[in-house]
């Protein structure tokens, strides 16, 4: 198991970062109104006018980052690192697809999708790591014990 969450972990992350360079929204109909994930973060100007940087996307492109960063390092801690950091990229899409008008792609949901997976994968991983030790701490089941029938004491009397 733990060599599956270090190929797992980090893979989900990357995957979130790569749907930043695909595209993301549709402000219009037109499609040179569709917007990548990299285009939000710096903001650009679409026929239908300036758009400004969304801190929203900012904080999913840093949480995909650090997530990142945190789940090269094996262990259970940094496992529940990336599930915590991964929270705040899924929340703040939700902010962002509140405050967008617009059609979303389905790369917004992929990513909202890998932030969910992200940090149900995170903390259900280092739940089962952090509980294999207590485990190994139980003390063992009582071994039953059957008493044997007693024998009956033979006395030497061949000297009498």
């Amino acid at each position: 198991m733990a060599s599956d969450t270090l190929r797992l972990a980090p893979a989900l992350f990357l995957a979130t970062g790569a749907c930043f360079l695909l595209p993301l929204v549709s402000l219009n109909a037109d499609p040179a109104d569709t917007l990548t994930g990299l285009q939000l973060l710096s903001g650009v100007k679409t026929a239908a006018g300036a758009v400004v940087p969304d801190p929203s996307i900012t904080i999913a492109l840093l949480s995909s980052m650090i997530g990142l960063f945190v789940s090269l390092f094996p262990g259970p801690k940094n496992l529940a690192c990336g599930a915590i950091v991964a929270v705040p990229g899924a929340v703040s899409l939700i902010f962002m697809s509140l405050s967008l008008p617009g059609t979303f792609h389905p790369a917004f949901y992929m990513m909202m999708f890998l932030f969910v997976a992200e940090a149900l994968f995170g903390a259900l991983s280092a739940w089962a790591s952090l509980r294999a030790p207590w485990r190994a701490l139980d003390p063992p089941p009582p071994v039953r014990r059957t008493a044997l029938p007693p024998q009956p004491h033979h006395e030497d009397r061949s000297g009498d």
